[in-house]
């Protein structure tokens, strides 16, 4: 393994790890034996790739498998369809690189793409790097019609803070996603229709702060784990933007690329990661390893509120009053606006 960037897991236990360096996808057995590999470097053909940046997964049903892959310098999604009936291996893709300022709605374009999500639902969540924006991507038929047929775009431009900046890890819900905002060092939350819910973060090596983070992953719990890839660490909030806690610490020695098991919790530039059933799974890319982490126990959330500067702020009624203005335009939930008039009423 060389410069794991991301790693997906599915119900079975196998981890689907993404080698940037190496372009391709290695599948592992649960007791973590190299099992297959999918993939080869190169920037023309299907299943060809050039430094991947991400990898998402979705088990269709119990034969049916869609693997999707920020495919990034070659500007494009590739997708990997398994079926385990017939052990078939079909691979599709999207998108391609437009240069200049001629870029029409008709088509499917990206400038570097390096995070990709599958939400429930099967829409196609891809943050679109170079371009400072999320596409989302909607489609009935997706194995007949491999160009997705239904896309919007959300750059944040209507949102108090305004433009996304080299947005990278995404993790989406059923009506929410979550981006890692790395060109501004923080996390940001939207509805699928664009609306903005908070922003988290701010730069530094503090709690509360990130630097670069590459990666977000969600468990069933509500909890929101970012890989925050500067600062060599793994932060975990709740969706609620609430702080947890965090793991991990940094080692970049030479020594563990010989011996790969030493120095377990610390991390060298970890990129990506996944979480299922209580584990944590780590891609610690400068470290060039999975790092398998049981996460049974969690400490209470402490006091760290969306929009404070500092641990243990106070809720504002300013922040409730912008919320429901919010709200009033439909571009929040009345339930958002009610958990922050709950907070505030018992500080």
């Amino acid at each position: 393994m060389y410069d794991p960037s991301d790693v997906a897991v599915g119900s079975d236990g196998r981890a689907y790890v993404l080698e940037a360096y190496n372009s391709r996808i290695q599948v592992f057995t649960r007791e973590g034996s190299s099992e297959k590999l999918y993939g080869t470097a190169g920037n023309s053909g299907l299943g060809e790739l050039d430094e991947p940046d991400s990898i998402a997964l979705r088990e269709i049903d119990e034969n049916l498998t869609e693997i999707v892959v920020a495919d990034t310098s070659n500007h494009r999604v590739q997708e990997l369809w398994l079926n385990k009936s017939n052990d078939g291996e079909n691979w599709t893709a999207f998108g391609e690189h437009l240069y200049g300022e001629y870029k029409p709605s008709t088509h499917i374009y990206f400038d570097a793409p390096r995070g990709v999500d599958v939400d429930p639902t099967g829409r196609i969540f891809v943050s679109d790097t170079g371009d400072d924006r999320v596409n989302v991507f909607v489609s009935t038929e997706w194995i007949k019609v491999p160009r997705p047929v239904n896309r919007s775009e959300i750059n944040g431009s209507i949102t108090p803070d305004g433009w996304l900046t080299a947005p990278t890890g995404i993790a989406a819900e059923y009506e929410t996603f979550y981006v890692a905002e790395s060109g501004a060092n923080r996390i940001r939350a939207f509805y699928v229709n664009g609306s903005q819910i908070y922003s988290l973060g701010k730069a530094g090596s503090g709690r509360g702060e990130f630097n670069g983070p590459g990666a977000i992953a969600l468990d069933h719990a509500g909890h929101m784990f970012i890989a925050d890839t500067g600062n060599s660490r793994i932060a975990v909030y709740t969706t609620d933007g609430m702080y947890v806690t965090s793991y991990g610490s940094m080692n970049c020695s030479t020594s563990i690329m010989s011996n790969p098991s030493q120095a377990m919790g610390q991390f060298c530039n970890p990129r990506g990661l996944d979480v299922r059933n209580n584990t944590l799974y780590v891609a610690d890319s400068g470290n060039h390893r999975v790092q398998v982490i049981n996460i049974t126990v969690y400490p209470e959330p402490s006091c760290i509120l969306i929009g404070d500067e500092e641990p243990c702020g106070q809720v504002e009624v300013a922040e409730i009053v912008a919320l429901i203005n919010e709200w009033a335009g439909s571009r929040a939930e009345l339930a958002d606006v009610m958990k922050l008039i709950t907070k505030w009423a018992g500080q």
